[in-house]
């Protein structure tokens, strides 16, 4: 269906039912070739994910740290909120810095923005390669994370994803990104 054949009619079901200062739950409605839908929407603040790449060292940097969603302890990469007035690639510097300790020698967009699960949301996230350079400095984490930081070798991370160590949506696109864009295989 192409873009221009679906817009947003509002109905009284239209409007905000909860809000805080990351996320927002709303009834939106869209209409499409004739019929409306009504869905429940979850908008989000947009976010940035990075696969980052220590050249001195030839490792992956990784992040490990408990998330909600799953319930458990995961790894994945370096990722976080834009702030508002924020350009996506100056939170990719800003996130790999605070979660790793890292500074940003060189960073790449991956391309468009991937959506988390469209169906729900609007939340969409960033892509970023990033490459960084000897050690890091020391984390700048916010109060409510605990993040520790993992190095792992190419072969090490191919088997994490085997075994579904790394099993975050945006990670997996970043990656996919990462060696369809480039044309860089990373294994």
């Amino acid at each position: 269906m192409a873009e221009a054949e679906v817009k947003r009619v509002m109905h009284h079901r239209s409007g905000h039912i909860y809000q805080d200062r990351t996320v927002t739950l709303q009834f939106d409605n869209a209409q499409t070739s004739g019929d409306v839908l009504i869905r429940d929407v979850i908008t989000k603040a947009p976010c940035i994910i990075a696969l980052v790449k220590n050249v001195t060292r030839n490792t992956i940097v990784l992040c490990k740290e408990f998330r909600v969603g799953s319930m458990r302890e995961e790894y994945g990469f370096p990722a976080g909120m834009i702030d508002p007035g924020e350009l996506p690639i100056q939170a990719a510097i800003r996130e790999v810095f605070e979660e790793t300790g890292y500074i940003a020698k060189r960073i790449t967009s991956l391309g468009e923005p991937v959506y988390t699960s469209s169906g729900f949301t609007d939340e969409h996230s960033y892509l970023y390669y990033v490459e960084v350079e000897g050690d890091p400095t020391g984390q700048d984490l916010d109060q409510d994370e605990s993040i520790e930081v993992v190095e792992v070798s190419t072969e090490d991370m191919r088997a994490m994803l085997d075994k579904g160590e790394i099993c975050s949506a945006q990670a997996l696109a970043c990656l996919f990104r990462y060696q369809n864009r480039l044309w860089t295989p990373l294994f």
